[in-house]
């Protein structure tokens, strides 16, 4: 697998594209959650079979290991961020924002 560019603005690229999929009349953003609803259970699904979890015995493997669904699913959640009118500015300022709790709430629940 060739890595692209590192300077690769994946903003921009799912911002353009959700822009591009609302544009056609039979696409809103009820679908874009339908897909990542999609994702989400194909992720469940393939870290299901990874773990030795799955029930359905004959279901096929999954296609692609949950740490790649994980991206998929990642990539819709973005795209209903920008659907919603998120901006990428917005995005950074509110993630090192909720990082930084994460953070302070794991740290807080450590042993001391």
């Amino acid at each position: 697998m060739s890595p692209l560019s590192p300077k690769f603005n994946y903003h921009d690229k799912i911002k353009t594209l959700t822009e591009l999929q609302l544009t056609d009349p039979n696409q809103d953003h009820k679908d874009i959650i339908i897909h990542t609803n999609e994702e989400l259970g194909e992720f469940c699904s393939a870290m299901a079979w990874e773990d030795g979890d799955i029930t359905k015995k004959h279901k096929d493997k999954p296609t692609e290991p949950s740490r790649i669904e994980a991206l998929d699913l990642a990539v819709c959640a973005l795209s209903l961020f920008y659907a919603r009118g998120g901006t990428e500015e917005e995005f950074n300022y509110t993630v090192q924002k909720k990082l930084n709790k994460w953070e302070h709430n794991l740290k807080a629940a450590l042993p001391k």
